[in-house]
């Protein structure tokens, strides 16, 4: 499936072939995350296809969709995206357009590469940003554009460093020297390169295979000290330097071109180019600053180009400009390297991909939080816990007593077209009976039982707030601009018991907590101050609810939140009173993480496809550690808290785990001095994280790995013997919920009666049915139930992967006209089958013609009657 993109268009215009169905033969997605049994690994397969290619036959179908004949295709390793290559995926491109493609998504700049130390990770991180999917696009001349040095500030605050040091350790090796001598009487001799044979003496190579090949078994061996890297916590400063880069992917744009079905910020790229641009009135900042010299007035960019201030329509920091790093080899300067970019950008149409704008939470005023955050808050009162589980709570217990509830949760979760949600939805709308059938019933006590034990129970609370998208310092860059002192900003200053913000999502002068992801650790948790400043609210009033700026001047905002960064990174947000309090104490008693885990300095990579696939190997092994360190985290919390957190081995583990995660994520971008996945193997070794009792897993914890493993064709149960209840906040937050969700088999009062399915769909044989059709109807969704089943649930990329079975589906079947008879029998095998193809049959079909698929239902007015859920639910609780 060809998304929309820079890309896309692009290749479509230069000979890529694109069916009316949206699909291309001229790319394949290989996804190396196995290898086969009793065959090569998943590296091994992924050095051999990005070192030779791939070959695709593909069918060739008539008009009646027989085979023709097959077509073989050749195809070349072109791309992957950052997050592909954590999944596993690379893009192959037919070889005639290899070239093409390369020449574009590099900006022609991959045969200017040098081949020893190529920088191949920022190549392959930047120059797929143009295959973005985008939502929309704009024009913006780089005329227009101003691009300005980023600024780094520093603050002193109660800190601690995450650092390396070489640890020795001893290991037995093979005494080459001594085995030399040994195999004289074997009358055999070493080569070290090639093979070569002697007249007199047959050669080996110094391998212990080569040995035993020859009987050798007892061979001398000695002892030999080598180093590794392993993390420690440095606390040696009571108050520790940390760092903020206040605009560090981010700009604003002028209200004048922003779109107007947008909301506070887009996020564009383009070539080697990404940036979260947020709406304000930079013209009226620039009127109201330069007064009667606005017409004249000019601002010199980090290149030394001058810009009337007038022209200007979006600013824009050096980190937004990935192709700076290339500066070497597009012109050797930076004037030189920007006059390179502006040139092949007017080329290009100096158009940008927007790929997301703001959007509030799907549950209104509310929004999920994760166990990660919530197991990461430093409090075991059960009393304070119950206030905090109390929304999610009568939330599901509105599901249970309310149909007007219940379906406004389905409505919430009913985006995606193959979602059971939109039939239940039209059917209830409908017919007002058929709330009351047992199919209906068996949905919506399956929809809420799995709500309550797989989202609440497991973490997945909510609480009033949402997803902000973070803004920095935006005043102070304005500034910046005009050659003021951007340190002078008014809008913030500093506090000693958290960092003022501004977001109108909350009201001025509240308090609230932040959360970022990755968040590992309560040294993660910000508490926020809303502050609202004149002058956001005059040169940037239409940020929106959605939005907050948090201060970065004088304060440790970004280490707090674990390595963030202003492209688009989000904070959860929350007034919940007693979460507020809680991350009030953490951000005092819990001392910020600094990163201080060194780069590597020059890139041990060529450029040729050997190194493109080891570097693709290493990315993807990241995928594992980024959850392995979340996990490993959440074992020393519960850990930590269940011996009244005093242990600083446990803090030490949930420290360093905070770190590794950001290094995990970071590693398709640059290189770290540690080996990530030999780190966390060494933590979960630790004694400290060994129970004496040997019960290892909380509960919560072993539950939240089984919803993870659903899906999975390896699958490795905890076993029951190592769980136990341990005395941490996701554990007492789940047996809260537990105890608290109403039972309505225990309130048979307030379960509505039971009627037949007749009352609602009446099925009678109608000689009119297309049998052929029918039965094609059914093999066709089979097989996308088949393929469903087949997907992974635990990858992040499951519901886009059912969304394009789904697609597939109805393209199948989109020059079939199913008339009402056969609808009819479709329906009707549907409701009589027990599996989940009643369900893919029911979606497919209402999809397909909405229309004829409720004709065949008994159509009702909506009933008077009182909501089912006008329940008191304290007298039922």
């Amino acid at each position: 499936m060809i998304n929309n993109s820079l890309f896309s268009e692009y290749m479509i215009h230069h000979a890529v072939a694109v069916n009316g169905k949206g699909r291309s033969k001229d790319f394949i997605v290989l996804k190396f995350d196995y290898g086969f049994k009793g065959g090569m690994s998943a590296k091994e397969l992924r050095d051999y296809y990005y070192e030779n290619g791939a070959t695709v036959i593909w069918p060739v179908y008539d008009k009646e969709g027989n085979v023709v004949k097959e077509e073989p295709i050749y195809y070349k390793m072109l791309m992957r995206s950052t997050g592909k290559a954590k999944e596993g995926d690379c893009i192959f491109i037919r070889e005639n357009l290899h070239s093409t493609a390369l020449k574009y998504i590099t900006m022609d700049l991959w045969d200017k590469m040098p081949y020893e130390n190529a920088k191949i990770v920022e190549m392959s991180a930047y120059a797929p940003l143009v295959t973005a999917t985008a939502i929309d696009y704009i024009t913006i001349p780089m005329e227009n554009i101003l691009i300005v040095k980023d600024e780094d500030v520093y603050a002193r605050v109660n800190a601690v460093s995450v650092k390396t040091h070489d640890v020795p350790y001893e290991r037995k090796v093979i005494d080459w020297d001594a085995t030399e001598k040994l195999i004289n009487g074997y009358n055999l001799t070493f080569y070290k390169k090639k093979r070569r044979e002697n007249p007199k003496l047959k050669c080996i190579r110094k391998s212990k295979p080569a040995l035993k090949e020859y009987g050798i078994v007892d061979y001398p061996t000695k002892t030999k000290v080598y180093y590794k890297k392993e993390c420690y916590v440095d606390r040696s400063d009571e108050k520790a330097e940390v760092k903020n880069t206040l605009w560090d992917g981010m700009g604003c744009i002028d209200e004048s071109i922003f779109p107007n079905n947008m909301d506070g910020f887009i996020y564009c790229r383009s070539h080697f180019f990404k940036s979260c641009l947020f709406r304000g009135n930079i013209q009226e900042y620039f009127k109201d600053y330069y007064k009667d010299r606005y017409e004249t007035a000019t601002v010199t960019d980090m290149f030394g180009n001058a810009f009337l201030a007038k022209d200007i329509k979006v600013i824009i920091t050096e980190n937004s400009i990935k192709w700076i790093k290339f500066t070497d080899i597009m012109g050797g300067s930076e004037k030189a390297a920007y006059t390179y970019y502006k040139r092949f950008m007017k080329k290009h149409k100096e158009r940008f991909a927007i790929v997301k704008t703001a959007h509030a939470s799907k549950y209104g005023d509310l929004q999920r939080s994760s166990y990660q955050i919530n197991n990461s808050l430093p409090c075991v009162d059960k009393i304070i816990l119950e206030r905090i589980a109390k929304v999610s709570i009568d939330y599901c217990n509105a599901l249970k007593l309310s149909h007007k509830a219940f379906m406004k949760h389905l409505s919430a979760n009913a985006a995606k077209r193959y979602s059971i949600n939109n039939v239940l939805l039209a059917l209830d709308e409908w017919n007002d009976n058929f709330k009351y059938t047992e199919y209906f019933k068996a949905k919506r006590n399956g929809i809420i039982s799995r709500f309550k034990n797989g989202r609440l129970k497991l973490g997945k609370l909510l609480q009033y707030g949402d997803n902000l998208t973070i803004c920095g310092n935006i005043i102070a860059l304005l500034m910046k601009v005009t050659g003021q002192n951007f340190l002078e900003e008014p809008c913030f200053k500093q506090i000693g018991n958290g960092i003022q913000c501004y977001t109108t999502r909350f009201k001025d002068g509240e308090r609230l907590a932040g959360f970022r992801s990755p968040h590992n650790a309560p040294n993660n948790i910000v508490h926020l101050v809303n502050t609202y400043s004149q002058e956001i609210q005059r040169y940037f009033p239409k940020l929106g609810n959605n939005v907050i700026v948090i201060n970065g001047i004088g304060t440790d905002v970004q280490s707090r939140l674990n390595g963030q960064d202003l492209d688009t990174d989000s904070v959860y947000v929350t007034n919940q009173s007693d979460i507020v309090n809680i991350a009030e104490q953490a951000y005092l008693n819990y001392p910020t993480i600094i990163n201080d885990i060194e780069l590597n300095g020059s890139s041990e990579y060529k450029k040729d496809m050997e190194s493109y696939a080891k570097m693709d190997s290493k990315i993807s092994s990241s995928q594992y550690a980024i959850g392995e360190a979340s996990n490993i985290a959440q074992l020393a919390l519960s850990y930590y808290y269940d011996g009244g957190s005093k242990s600083k081995e446990l803090e030490d583990v949930f420290i360093i785990c905070s770190v590794l995660a950001q290094v995990a994520i970071d590693s398709a971008k640059r290189m770290f001095d540690i080996n990530v996945n030999s780190e966390l193997s060494r933590l979960s070794n630790l004694t400290c994280m060994q129970p004496e009792d040997g019960k290892k897993y909380p509960v919560f914890y072993a539950k939240v790995q089984e919803q993870k493993m659903k899906g999975k064709k390896k699958k490795k149960a905890i076993d029951e013997p190592e769980i136990r209840e341990f005395n941490c906040p996701m554990e007492i937050l789940s047996d809260i919920i537990e105890e608290n969700v109403i039972d309505l088999r225990k309130y048979r009062e307030l379960i509505p009666y039971t009627c037949n399915l007749n009352t609602v769909f009446r099925y009678q044989t109608d000689r009119n049915r297309d049998s052929k059709q029918y039965k094609k109807v059914i093999s066709i969704v089979q097989e996308y139930d088949r393929e469903v089943n087949k997907l992974d649930m635990s990858k992040s990329d499951y519901s886009k992967n059912v969304d394009n079975l789904f697609d597939n589906c109805m393209i199948k079947l989109r020059n079939l006209t199913i008339n009402k008879s056969t609808m009819y029998s479709l329906i009707a095998y549907a409701f009589a089958n027990n599996g989940d193809v009643r369900d893919r049959i029911l979606t497919v079909l209402y999809d397909k013609d909405p229309k004829k698929f409720l004709s065949c239902f008994k159509k009702t007015e909506k009933s008077s009657a009182k909501d089912t859920g006008s329940v008191d639910i304290t007298k039922v609780s």
